[in-house]
């Protein structure tokens, strides 16, 4: 039928019958987009030069050249993959950067990892082309060039921390002086074809503007009866030759990318990724309500503080005026909470310091504040601060959006001592942050949390592994002792008199002297050292006695 069409239009007399030849040019493309049984034709490319120059892929990626994207499965076209070439393997993701993992999002507000066991993302499915391909635009392929799909294959996708450190800094590092990152389209792997987190297309979507973010599993949906494939959508008029991208979408593909994202501990530059995310968000951040900070200090009330560095600053110029903003977690489930939060905000009023070396003073103007869904409006909390001050948990890593200088002072209970945001701006060429930790060892500081007290002892309920035992300690809610913040608050404000982040780092690398402390349970504050050392938690026996001893506190 399409062959008789086609000679139809042959003889039909365009130069006469302008409408009538239009009229068959529009029957001939419809034709040739309705499904027919076949060989695959010859594959055609738009253009024969590669978008992607060998030395611009980004470590452990994949470059594919003629692919397609069918349900999932990634169709190698390209003729070396042929079923005859079969001494050729096919491109794999069993590899160990690809190793990565996910939680099944279970439960909301709170790490779904209390439940089940973590998972390792699928591999990738590549096949080879055949003669029983289902759909026309596989048996007809004609390959983009104005697309790079990137597949993304992330770890803990579910997680806004892990999203920011491991994923968004690969993004931000390796696509802003890339000469194909104006063609690149982010496809996401994500576990079982479900849908991306919300926070994903806040935190990554200003990385990639020009295509939507899109799941694998959306990427690669077979096109409806009535929707016309990539290239038949052309011949009805593309827009490409004003630059435009075509109506509808394609399957087929000149290159993809396929790279794996960063491990759990890894990162490239956070705070250089988290300013440009910060940059994209500029006007929204200024419409954004603004924090309310109060002070007992008389030159800090009635205001939000000051930046005014305080190298050298003479007495009778008042006090630098510190903005703490204490960070809040959701009150369902209750875990992971800082018990006695009306308290450190009265005592956070009252703080005064004198730096003893420079006869610099400080005073500090408080506020509490919860994230919430809207990212500008977080981002503007956080830069509006000094210090900020929370539990540790992915709500931290709000603190990479603060200003140059800013301070994480992150809380933990003993049990989970893992200092992952220290890990990734250690990893910096130019951190603009300074990270300060406390970890609460005191028993009788802890209380279970919602889930520890209301549902244990379900039989699935923090059953991870060697991990469950401390994620139970992780998520105990909390007295966090004034003491500690007090310190913590000097020792950052003698920072700051004595230079910001040049004598931050001379503290942790020269002499040197902490950064981490520990309140003990005879309420004494000891050195936990540098904050170079540490990482993930290892239960043992010492914390099995522990939970024992805190299970019984009221």
């Amino acid at each position: 039928m399409t062959a008789h069409a086609e000679k139809l239009l042959g003889r039909a007399p365009c130069s006469k019958h302008l409408w009538g030849c239009a009229l068959a040019l529009l029957l001939l493309a419809a034709l040739r987009s309705y499904p027919v049984q076949g060989p695959p034709h010859r594959p055609v490319t738009d253009a024969p030069p590669p978008l992607v120059h060998p030395a611009e892929v980004p470590p452990n990626c994949l470059l594919l050249q003629r692919v397609c994207v069918d349900q999932q499965q990634i169709v190698m076209m390209d003729p070396a993959y042929l079923p005859q070439n079969e001494e050729r393997p096919l491109p794999n993701t069993r590899t160990e950067p690809f190793k990565l993992f996910f939680n099944l999002p279970v439960t909301a507000g709170s790490n779904p990892d209390v439940w089940v066991v973590r998972q390792r993302m699928p591999l990738l499915n590549f096949r080879r082309p055949t003669v029983m391909e289902p759909t026309f635009d596989l048996r007809h392929p004609r390959f983009e060039t104005h697309t790079l799909p990137l597949l993304f294959i992330p770890d803990w996708l579910e997680n806004f921390g892990h999203t920011l450190g491991n994923s968004a800094t690969f993004l931000h590092a390796h696509l802003r002086n890339a000469t194909w990152a104006s063609r690149a389209q982010l496809v996401v792997q994500t576990p079982l074809g479900l849908s991306l987190p919300q926070h994903w297309q806040a935190l990554v979507r200003p990385l990639l503007p020009n295509f939507p973010i899109q799941t694998l599993a959306d990427f690669s949906n077979r096109l409806e009866p009535h929707e016309p494939a990539g290239w038949v959508a052309r011949i009805l008029g593309r827009r490409a030759a004003f630059g435009g991208p075509p109506p509808t979408r394609s399957r087929c593909f000149a290159e993809m990318l396929v790279c794996p994202g960063l491990k759990e501990n890894e990162s490239v530059n956070i705070s250089q990724t988290a300013s440009f995310i910060a940059q994209s968000y500029a006007k929204e951040a200024e419409a954004a309500p603004p924090i309310t900070y109060t002070s007992s200090s008389p030159e800090c009330s009635g205001n939000a503080g000051s930046r005014r560095p305080a190298n050298g600053a003479a007495a009778d110029k008042g006090p630098t005026c510190l903005r703490v903003l204490f960070k809040m977690r959701p009150a369902q489930p209750a875990v992971r909470q800082i018990l006695n939060m009306p308290q450190l905000l009265e005592e956070c009023r009252r703080w005064r310091f004198t730096d003893p070396a420079s006869g610099a003073t400080f005073a500090a103007t408080c506020a509490s504040w919860q994230p919430g869904s809207d990212l500008a409006a977080n981002i503007a909390a956080v830069r509006s601060a000094d210090v900020l001050i929370g539990k540790h948990g992915a709500g931290m890593a709000n603190a990479f959006f603060m200003h140059p200088g800013g301070a994480m002072f992150e809380v933990f209970s003993t049990g989970w001592t893992w200092q992952v945001h220290r890990e990734w701006l250690d990893q910096e060429q130019r951190p603009q942050l300074q990270w300060w930790a406390l970890t609460v060892q005191d028993p009788a500081a802890l209380k279970p949390g919602e889930l520890e007290a209301r549902l244990m002892p379900h039989p699935r309920l923090y059953n991870v592994r060697r991990e469950g035992l401390a994620k139970r300690l992780r998520d105990r809610n909390l007295r966090v002792p004034w003491q500690g913040l007090d310190v913590l608050l000097q020792e950052y404000s003698k920072v700051q008199a004595a230079g910001g982040m040049a004598a931050y780092w001379d503290r942790r690398l020269t002499h040197p002297e902490p950064v981490h402390y520990c309140w003990t349970p005879a309420h004494r504050l000891r050195k936990c050292g540098t904050g170079l050392q540490g990482g993930p938690f290892r239960p043992g026996r010492d914390n099995r006695a522990l939970l024992n001893r805190t299970r019984i506190i009221e």
